[in-house]
């Protein structure tokens, strides 16, 4: 056998890894593009279901962008409003009060005390330090008690910044408001 019989036989072999990625590629380009028709296709469609489903909200006088939406939320605000009250409430009631360190330690729940079973009467100073929190968090629980006596609770959340919307509290603030 020649060196030139023997090259010849080793060309078709190495052709054939070439041609099976050829087709492979080829393959993975009709995928692709029949991927991207589908796609195309599908995207007109649903672009014109969701064209007639906005005229359909705004024939019905819905809001149908960010800017309607919180335009018709703060037209919607009761009056009295419940959220002032608890804002203001929880702000008072979660704030460090007076109380020293020894005190948080006594009680149960909201300190690191230990729990006071249903069935039995808590120690005389448990409960010494229980009255005296609740005093110290008198004005917070009494401004929670006048939103639990309303009905009407809408918070002040700008809506027209869409996903990224806010809710602009005054305890986020730092500051209490209530009356």
């Amino acid at each position: 056998m020649t060196t030139q019989d023997a090259s010849s036989s080793a060309r078709p072999r190495r052709r054939k890894p070439f041609r099976i990625l050829a087709w492979i590629g080829a393959g993975m380009g009709s995928l692709l593009a029949l991927l991207f028709i589908v796609g195309a296709v599908w995207n007109m469609r649903a672009g014109s279901w969701l064209d007639a489903a906005i005229a359909a909200m705004r024939a019905k006088g819905e809001p149908v962008n960010a800017n309607e939406l919180d335009q018709a939320y703060r037209a919607g605000m009761p009056e009295p409003n419940a959220a002032g009250y608890y804002e203001a409430g929880f702000a008072l009631v979660c704030e460090r009060g007076k109380q020293d360190e020894s005190l948080l330690k006594s009680l149960p729940i909201v300190g690191a005390g230990k729990a006071i079973e249903l069935d039995e009467m808590p120690p005389a100073e448990t409960l010494r330090n229980i009255e005296a929190y609740l005093a110290d968090k008198r004005d917070g629980l009494t401004l929670l008690r006048k939103g639990a006596a309303l009905n009407a609770r809408a918070y002040p959340i700008d809506l027209r910044r869409g996903s990224r919307c806010s809710c602009r509290t005054s305890a986020r603030c730092g500051t209490a408001r209530g009356s």
